[in-house]
């Protein structure tokens, strides 16, 4: 199991050592629309975590940066179709091959 990083929280120009980007966390404020925080929070609640992390989750992916330790199960399965067509272009090519030689 990988050693887990310690979070820094609070502004960065104010700790004693450099901390890299994703193991500080920086509090923000932000204004959204209501309706837009309501179905975060109600998506949040129907998938068991609190919103914020949702938030962060939604944030990550849209700007295709890594969610450390989170197992992109769409990737992989983006990633499987590939393969799946790649396989069915070499059986369809090793049929018409077959069928000459017929």
């Amino acid at each position: 199991m990988a050693k887990k990083t310690k979070v820094h929280y609070g502004k960065s120009n104010l700790l004693p050592e450099r901390i890299e980007p994703k193991d500080e966390k920086i509090r923000i404020s932000i204004i959204m629309e209501g309706d837009l925080l309501d179905a975060l929070k109600t998506r949040a609640k129907e998938l068991g975590r609190p919103y914020q992390t949702l938030m962060k989750e939604v944030l990550r992916k849209n700007l295709q940066i890594e969610i450390p330790g989170h197992f992109d199960f769409d990737a992989l399965m983006q990633k499987v179709q590939e393969i799946n067509t790649k396989l069915d272009h070499v059986q369809e090519t090793e049929d018409q091959i077959l069928a000459k030689r017929a």
